[in-house]
């Protein structure tokens, strides 16, 4: 690498955002929850096993993050078994009734 590489490759520096003191609380239950990808036609679904709350880019402020297991019947289970999605992009699936 020469010095005129180095002049293109300039660091930025991340943003730095602080976390807010009050935390709203999450919509969803660890271990409990059974929720879906919202606004899809072909929605996958899952166990929430995990969430963070973290910045949201997207959203430029913090957000409720939900790790979610997918159902072995969820469209992407055949390539993925899990997925992250944001607490505005998730609901409670609706329950089955046989």
């Amino acid at each position: 690498m020469d010095k005129q590489d180095l002049a293109i490759a300039k660091p930025q520096l991340a943003q730095t955002t602080t976390p807010p003191n009050k935390i709203p609380a999450p919509a969803f239950i660890v271990g409990v929850s059974k929720v879906r990808w919202k606004q899809m036609s072909s929605s996958d679904w899952g166990l929430v096993m995990g969430m963070r709350y973290c910045w949201a880019e997207h959203k430029r402020k913090f957000k409720w993050q939900y790790y979610v297991v997918l159902d072995a019947d969820s469209p992407s289970h055949q390539w993925t078994s899990f997925d992250w999605g944001w607490q505005d992009d998730l609901e409670v699936l609706p329950p089955i009734h046989p």
